[in-house]
């Protein structure tokens, strides 16, 4: 219980730090591997996270709701994303809000 508690109160800190920018600490994760595996599958963002594949996909539909994201091909098995100019700008632009509070974690007594 103790390494829950733990766990909620290090993604409560990252949500904060990213809430000014409009994402969550796993939305920021889910584009972050968008980007670092470019043209990827749902399952390829799913693996990658340690993610169902069902949180991956509704994940990435949110992100795509808000203009992140594009789904560059999609059918009835197989739907590839990226990450779209704006979900670009968006990682540069979270980013040092996502480092500070790294280093804060990092700094923080235990």
């Amino acid at each position: 219980m103790r390494a829950r508690a733990l766990s909620r109160r290090l993604a409560r800190r990252f949500d904060d730090a990213l809430r000014p920018h409009g994402l969550n600490s796993g939305q920021f994760a889910v584009l972050v591997a968008v980007e670092a595996l470019a043209r990827a599958r749902v399952m390829d963002v799913a693996d990658a996270l340690a993610l169902s594949r069902a949180a991956a996909t509704r994940s990435l539909d949110i992100l795509e709701r808000n203009g992140w994201v594009r789904s560059e091909e999609r059918n009835a098995t197989t739907r590839l994303v990226g990450l779209t100019d704006a979900g670009r700008a968006l990682l540069v632009d979270a980013y040092p809000s996502w480092r500070q509070a790294v280093a804060d974690v990092d700094g923080a007594p235990s």
